[in-house]
């Protein structure tokens, strides 16, 4: 079976536990959801899974469709998945890995790796969507190579988080969400130091990341 075939059965999987994660988190908590970095890391895996599905299957039934819109897609579509979709797919990866590493790291010694990684949808957002975002991008979507600036993207994104969350925090209409959030209880000293932590390492997993994409790519 082809890569891309494999991908897209990865991504449906993916898109679909995504679905059950935001119905689940959604009717619970409501647009709260979003003050949480695994909540927008899960949200984007969402949208770019939908995003490369799309694409994906335009190229795999090329010449085999009849409904107009798909039709009208063959047509206009190379049969590549345009790099704007695969940067996406590539931050949503950098994003969801950075929450497993968070949370091996930092929340599940703070609360166990049982609380963290398998109960509720934390078993999705925690562990199964990074698991296969990252197994389907760095392996079985990599027709092309990266650009060099793509782990920037990571950085912006992640940078962008703590700064709103940070200054949400200081004028207290949010609490956390994680401890290290907690700008008010913390020395100055302290919270520059997990800002340059939590930034500096999603960096460096994205760069990680990338390299391994650019060395497993398929041409």
């Amino acid at each position: 079976m082809k890569k891309m075939q494999l991908s897209i059965f990865a991504n449906i999987a993916l898109v679909l536990l995504e679905l059950i994660v935001f119905n689940v988190e959604y009717q619970a908590d409501g647009n709260n959801i979003f003050i949480y970095y695994t909540n927008d890391s899960n949200l984007l895996a969402l949208v770019s899974g939908i995003l490369y599905l799309l694409f994906g299957m335009v190229a795999v039934s090329r010449n085999r469709t009849q409904g107009i819109i798909s039709s009208w897609m063959v047509k206009k579509y190379t049969g590549m998945i345009p790099m704007a979709v695969r940067l996406l797919r590539f931050t949503a990866t950098s994003c969801l890995m950075v929450t497993f590493t968070v949370v091996l790291t930092v929340l599940g010694p703070e609360k166990g790796y049982h609380h963290e990684f398998l109960e509720e949808t934390r078993f999705i957002t925690h562990f199964m969507g990074p698991m296969i975002s990252f197994g389907s991008f760095c392996f079985l979507e990599n027709e092309v190579r990266l650009p060099k600036y793509a782990p920037k993207i990571v950085l912006g994104v992640t940078a962008l988080y703590a700064v709103v969350l940070i200054i949400l925090n200081v004028t207290g209409k949010v609490y956390g969400p994680y401890s290290f959030l907690h700008v008010l209880e913390h020395p100055i000293y302290v919270s520059v130091f997990w800002s340059i932590v939590i930034i500096g390492g999603a960096y460096v997993i994205a760069a990680m990341i990338w390299k391994l994409y650019n060395r497993t790519k398929i041409k």
